[in-house]
């Protein structure tokens, strides 16, 4: 066994899936530094590190949001600021963050030199793909493993628990979903219309939808009222980044009452329009992205296969069907 440097491991947190990364390492009690949309945390509460330079999001419609951010990638702003002087303070030996998404986290390039310079380890996750947020597991647990010798162990343990679970989902949807694979859309955003990119069309994938709004691995894109009714879904899932499932269903409720078409496609003819906690199950690259999979087969193949999966895969606070 090696000597562990002197201190013990102290871990500040950049984005909010990779602090839940940490507590599935059971790595929670060495977080030092979180940031302001963290919300799977230890008490205490590490201190929050982050802030944004936006109002209120909660008190902004879609729309308000997504200009807001045209406007600060058009004019080379972060909405994102971090408190360099907590930081500091948090003295930590390891910062876990990010460049895949400005919109979403605190970017990497919003660390100085300076700082970098102070912090022994500086790890930036880039997961795209499923396969891509295992490797995220098991890049913070290599991090860490300086100063914690069982820590590798316990991320294979997870990675392999996260894997088994994604493959019980596929094996009852195989079971008791049947019948063609149903015509999916994932809404990221509604206001404008963004598709879900990135990871989605695997968990689609293996939830047994026909979802061919984006290819696995790309980013986001934005789809026109007349590409989203050519496509026409069997089933709509609506699940906005960052908010909970009260605020899908009323930001769907809102959009559909602006946009009369929606209300036209045959998912909401149909009653198979749902609204998703995106933002605990579907934005985040991290373990949660299993229980969103096991949502989505929830609601293509119904309560079948929620109650073949269980609370545990298929939480019911995560999702419901909006009715029109």
């Amino acid at each position: 066994m090696s000597l562990r440097p002197a201190g013990g491991l102290r871990i500040a947190s950049l984005l909010p899936s990779a602090t839940e990364i940490v507590s599935s390492l059971s790595l929670s009690s060495s977080l030092c530094g979180v940031t302001h949309e963290c919300d799977l945390l230890p008490t205490p509460p590490p201190p929050t590190l982050t802030s944004t330079t936006m109002q209120n999001p909660h008190t902004m419609t879609q729309l308000q949001i997504h200009e807001e951010v045209w406007n600060s990638v058009k004019n080379g702003y972060s909405l994102y600021a971090l408190d360099a002087s907590q930081v500091s303070k948090a003295s930590p030996n390891v910062i876990l963050t990010q460049a895949l998404c400005e919109v979403c986290a605190l970017p990497s390039s919003s660390l100085s030199p300076s700082l970098i310079s102070t912090v022994p380890k500086v790890i930036s996750l880039e997961p795209t793909t499923l396969d891509d947020v295992m490797k995220t597991i098991e890049a913070v647990a290599e991090a860490c493993e300086e100063y914690d010798d069982e820590v590798i162990e316990r991320a294979r343990k997870v990675v392999e628990g996260l894997k088994g679970d994604l493959d019980v989902i596929k094996k009852t949807v195989e079971k008791l979903g049947g019948g063609r694979r149903p015509k999916v859309a994932f809404l990221e955003w509604n206001d404008p219309v963004f598709t879900g990119g990135h990871w989605v069309p695997e968990m689609m994938e293996i939830a047994g939808g026909d979802y061919t709004m984006c290819e696995k691995g790309d980013r986001s894109i934005e789809w026109s009222k007349e590409r989203v009714i050519e496509y026409d879904p069997d089933v709509i899932v609506s699940g906005p980044c960052g908010f909970d499932v009260d605020r899908a269903e009323a930001d769907t409720k809102k959009f559909i009452r602006k946009n009369s078409w929606f209300a036209e496609l045959r998912a909401v003819r149909n009653g198979r329009l749902y609204v998703a906690d995106g933002n605990s199950f579907f934005a985040r690259p991290g373990p949660r992205l299993v229980q969103g999979t096991g949502i989505l087969a929830a609601c293509l193949y119904g309560e079948k296969v929620a109650e073949g999966l269980g609370e545990r895969l298929c939480p019911s606070k995560g999702f419901r069907r909006l009715v029109i």
